[in-house]
């Protein structure tokens, strides 16, 4: 579990967007080769992913313009009764301890 209070946020942070992006990079980090199997018989997939991408798309006279994303994914354990409370109380830690967030976070 990576634990944090509120006055760990970055300053800059002053969006939905921006806190998404913030914690996969934390999860992420923190997490680097966590994995699990989610379907029986697939290889085990990282638990917390995120890294930056040039997306390049071409208009019909292929013309192309490009954006940078930030993609990534996360694979979080919940709690047996998750239907029964809002889905954010019902994760579960994805590590074995309090882990601090890394200070390149802060």
């Amino acid at each position: 579990m990576v634990a944090f209070v509120v006055e760990d946020l970055p300053n800059e942070i002053n969006s939905i967007e921006g806190l998404a992006v913030w914690a996969l990079s934390v999860l992420s980090n923190v997490h680097s080769i966590s994995a699990n199997v989610e379907r029986q018989g697939d290889p085990p997939t990282l638990n917390a992913t995120l890294a930056p991408f040039d997306i390049r798309a071409a208009d019909s006279e292929w013309n192309y313009s490009v954006s940078q994303r930030a993609i990534g994914r996360i694979s979080i354990p919940l709690a047996a009764d998750y239907q029964t409370k809002k889905i954010w109380e019902s994760a579960l830690p994805l590590g074995l301890g309090d882990e601090p967030i890394p200070p390149q976070f802060l």
